[in-house]
């Protein structure tokens, strides 16, 4: 296919990643459904645990979203696209979501409708920016403490093979 389909998949804390696409050839459907920098995304359609999760797109890619994502319009004059996508995120929303969804056999819904009846406390633009700036640092720092910590795993499982490897070698026979 010609465009990258991002999926419930590519929404992972909060972003949009670019990893196991499918491709469509939409050209009738690419304007309703191109992804466009900035955009937040409500995933309305899965198991119960990713039912409800968001995420915003900060490439620059051609690319469409998924039917069962719902992409959420909202005017930048008045809401900070990444404010939106943190407060969907945050727990207490999340579980307002669960109260909410409608259940069957091994899939949830949100739909439209209870997603614009979602509580939404109404806060001028400077302070979602203030908020989300807070937000954003604090995301930042855990990313490099996540790295680093994976670094010293690896660096760890490294040496301990080296010194598994060393120490449980045969013994060298003399001649």
């Amino acid at each position: 296919g010609k465009y990258p389909v991002l999926r419930m998949g590519n929404m992972q804390a909060g972003s949009i990643t670019m990893d196991d696409l499918v491709y469509l050839d939409a050209d009738e459907e690419f304007q309703k459904y191109r992804v466009r920098k900035g955009d937040v995304f409500f995933n309305r359609t899965n198991s119960a645990l990713h039912v409800g999760k968001s995420a915003i797109y900060e490439g620059k890619e051609d690319c469409l979203f998924a039917g069962y994502l719902i992409r959420l319009n909202h005017s930048g004059s008045l809401l900070d696209g990444r404010f939106l996508n943190y407060y969907l995120n945050a727990p207490s929303t999340r579980t307002y979501g669960y109260s909410v969804m409608t259940s069957s056999v091994n899939q949830s819904n949100i739909n439209g409708t209870k997603l614009k009846e979602y509580p939404f406390f109404r806060v001028d633009l400077e302070t979602q920016r203030l908020i989300r700036k807070k937000l954003d640092d604090v995301t930042s720092l855990l990313s490099q403490a996540q790295f680093a910590i994976k670094k010293s795993l690896n660096e760890y499982a490294q040496l301990k093979s080296a010194i598994l490897a060393q120490e449980l070698q045969p013994p060298q026979s003399e001649a």
